[in-house]
């Protein structure tokens, strides 16, 4: 008889082109407010930073709402049907016999499953815990924190903004669905590996496979930024800038790593 992998690897990639956050990037667009990394844009109307905002006010702002977007926040959603779909699980492992599975050890999927159930709502409450006193529901100008003026202003930019079109990026699983992916970092090197098998590829999934135990998921966030950025927001979120052709190419990944390595260097 075997035992089942049981091991803790429950670290994943979530992908997303989120609003709220390419919101706070699109601020700087049209301000003109420039703040490394992104200070490659042209001048803008001044408007908000006449009323007062600078830089360290919007890296707060920045972080608290990229904080209360990390793909964690999503298990309070759902966390009754997985607890639903346990039970199912747990009682259908119940009714299996040796018989039926001769070569598997049924009991050491359980404790499996109660484990992996453990981790997700432990990282749910680390998640929360960071984006307190937001919530993921909150708009981004409900999120500033600062003089009253910029967030009146923010709040008349963010209606402006939800009138713009939406910039799509290609998803990396299915075509159709443009919002968010989510892969177990062992089923995004085996993926890999099937898709495009060049060396340099696998090189590069392989590299990133090493940082699942010390990164219990990686946030992307893909703006809309005029030149090629990467901006880090610990402890597990980084935002890119990128194009629709380099969505998923080797230079991706290789951006992707890297970001990873600077994650993991705040840990």
């Amino acid at each position: 008889m075997f035992e089942l992998d049981t091991e803790e690897d429950w670290g994943g990639i979530s992908e997303t082109n989120n609003r709220k956050v390419n919101f706070c990037i699109w601020i700087l667009t049209v301000d003109g407010l420039q703040v490394p990394p992104f200070n490659q844009h042209s001048e803008g109307n001044n408007v908000l930073r006449d009323a007062g905002l600078n830089a360290q006010q919007w890296q707060e702002w920045l972080t608290q709402v990229v904080l209360t977007q990390d793909a964690r926040l999503e298990l309070s959603d759902s966390l009754e049907q997985k607890q639903e779909q346990l039970r199912q699980f747990r009682a259908y492992l119940n009714s299996q016999t040796s018989e039926q599975f001769p070569l598997i050890n049924w009991s050491n999927v359980l404790p499996s499953d109660d484990k992996s159930m453990c981790w997700e709502i432990k990282q749910y409450y680390l998640a929360a815990e960071l984006a307190y006193p937001s919530c993921r529901n909150c708009e981004p100008p409900g999120m500033w924190t600062g003089n009253l003026r910029v967030r009146h202003l923010l709040t008349q930019l963010w209606q402006d903004y939800q009138s713009l079109p939406v910039k799509r990026f290609q998803s990396f699983l299915d075509p159709n669905q443009q919002v968010l992916d989510s892969l177990l970092w062992d089923n995004l090197l085996k993926l890999g590996r099937r898709i495009l098998a060049t060396a340099e590829y696998y090189t590069i999934l392989k590299s990133l496979h090493r940082y699942k135990t010390r990164l219990p998921i990686l946030n992307i966030h893909l703006i809309d930024y005029p030149v090629s950025v990467e901006c880090l927001v610990p402890p597990v979120s980084v935002l890119l800038s990128v194009t629709t052709q380099e969505l998923h190419s080797c230079g991706y990944w290789k951006r992707v790593l890297k970001a990873v390595k600077g994650l993991t260097d705040f840990a």
